[in-house]
């Protein structure tokens, strides 16, 4: 961290860099209501190891692994869920080619950052691959049909998010990690409307955090 923090300090900004990472939540609730159970699983381990790898840093404590660890789950687990969203929303490919293209994609991801998850090339070449796939695509069967609205709402938030992520770089400037953990909460938004830019039948996030929704559309799926 850049400043010297005191231990007060150092808890608050575990429990906000942490629990921040609950942005995420309506994003699982709508996978798991969608069947989409890949996406699920990817999606909790990336809440999980994020969560844990931000809380145990900042206090420089074990919860099972060491926070490096955690920091390469985390990795892993947002890489995959990029190309993911990418896959499954950007491309004229069947269900089953998308499982398919899922599980190749997290085995490319996997040779990356079992070599080094520290160079950031080993983070954007698995996402580069998945792009241009996604480009190849594109040319041999057409841009596919989005929900604007969807899309619209997704990159509103992706933009602010990719804004407070850039103003976390710099960990001398980001007092008690806020920026970054603005990344979290923004990310968490617009993932939820990405996910949905090909589905005609629509939700709001606001929708997947009211405990009446879920009470009356979540719950009675499962």
């Amino acid at each position: 961290m850049g400043y010297e923090y005191s231990e007060k300090e150092k808890l608050l900004t575990a429990f906000i860099s942490g629990f921040s990472n609950f942005a995420l939540i309506p994003g699982l609730f709508l996978m798991k209501y969608k069947r989409r159970y890949f996406e699920f699983y990817i999606g909790f381990l990336t809440f999980l190891s994020s969560f844990l790898y931000h809380f145990t840093e900042s206090i420089a404590i074990k919860i099972i692994l060491k926070p490096g660890r955690w920091h390469k789950l985390d990795n892993i687990g947002s890489i995959s869920g990029i190309n993911s969203l990418l896959i499954n929303n950007f491309n004229n490919f069947s269900s089953e080619n998308k499982l398919e293209a899922n599980f190749i994609s997290l085995i490319i991801i996997f040779l990356f950052q079992f070599d080094h998850f520290w160079k950031i090339e080993n983070t954007i070449f698995p996402i580069l691959i998945c792009l241009a796939c996604m480009l190849v695509n594109f040319i041999l069967k057409g841009v596919p049909r989005v929900n604007k609205e969807m899309l619209l709402r997704g990159l509103f938030f992706l933009i602010i998010a990719i804004i407070m992520f850039i103003f976390g770089l710099d960990d001398e400037k980001d007092y008690l990690r806020i920026y970054h953990s603005l990344w979290h909460f923004f990310i968490g938004i617009a993932t939820f409307y990405l996910w949905q830019v090909q589905e005609s039948d629509s939700y709001s996030y606001i929708d997947f955090c009211s405990i009446n929704f879920l009470k009356s559309k979540f719950f009675k799926s499962i």
